[in-house]
């Protein structure tokens, strides 16, 4: 389905992978249009925000639907931005592939809604620690000083709120930490990774077409291999090459 330049597309074999226990089919979508930029709901959206995450603060899970999520924005979703969430309201991972300055972090911050309101936790990472700090202050002011946190090299800012911002490299780095009480064998890798990450519904990888990086890219790839297939992928980027294929291969991963 195609219209100005935006499609979204979902890659093949999905009840196969299904099948095989492996992530849920990764959708596309993608903007190759410029789009003008858009500025964050303002406080008065703040209330259908609040509206949702009670469920989430009292333990009682609530499924959305788009018209919930876009109730807390001050503007009319473009209709790749829409196509996006909708895909990820029904259990996709997604690959958002726009321009920059096109909407992506509204994206993130819908699914976010989504998530924090069926009772899960949301990990939003970025290559830089200055683009981590940045995220840190336009998530709060989107979610609330308290419900937003950051972990970092340099700083680690209440770890277990609802949404931590991180580098990539440190979420790579808890997939890997084993731990395990005194005296008693560590977990395997795979298992101990899930426990981890079991109240995780979301990974936001901002910037993922790091993954193409010389130096950084295995980082990337450690990442969404290693990633536990309850938890759904958002891929955003503004430069990635060859999208199908990225979302082909997270689908396969």
């Amino acid at each position: 389905m195609q219209k100005e330049g935006k499609s979204v597309k979902e890659c093949a074999g999905q009840q196969q992978r299904r099948q095989l226990g492996r992530r849920p089919s990764h959708q596309l979508a993608n903007d190759s249009s410029s789009s003008s930029i858009r500025a964050l709901a303002d406080p008065a959206a703040e209330s259908a925000v609040e509206d949702l995450i009670p469920g989430v603060m009292t333990q009682r899970p609530q499924v959305v639907s788009f018209e919930d999520v876009a109730a807390a924005f001050t503007y009319t979703f473009d209709r790749f931005q829409q196509q996006a969430v909708e895909k990820f309201l029904a259990g996709h991972s997604v690959v958002v592939c726009a321009p920059t300055a096109s909407g992506k972090t509204a994206i993130a911050e819908a699914a976010a809604i989504a998530v924090l309101a069926r009772g899960q936790r949301v990990i939003y990472t970025t290559p830089l620690k200055a683009l981590s700090n940045q995220k840190l202050v336009e998530l709060r002011d989107r979610f609330g000083h308290e419900t937003v946190g950051l972990q970092t090299g340099d700083a680690s800012l209440n770890m277990d709120a609802q949404v931590v911002v991180m580098t990539t490299e440190i979420l790579r780095n808890i997939m890997y930490r084993a731990d395990a009480p005194s005296g008693e064998e560590a977990a395997p890798p795979v298992r101990a990774t899930e426990d981890r990450l079991a109240d995780v519904g979301m990974v936001v990888l901002d910037e993922v077409h790091y993954l193409g990086d010389p130096d950084r890219g295995s980082v990337w790839e450690e990442v969404i291999i290693n990633c536990p297939t309850h938890i759904q992928l958002l891929c955003l980027s503004a430069t990635v090459a060859n999208p199908d294929d990225l979302g082909g291969w997270i689908s396969e991963a």
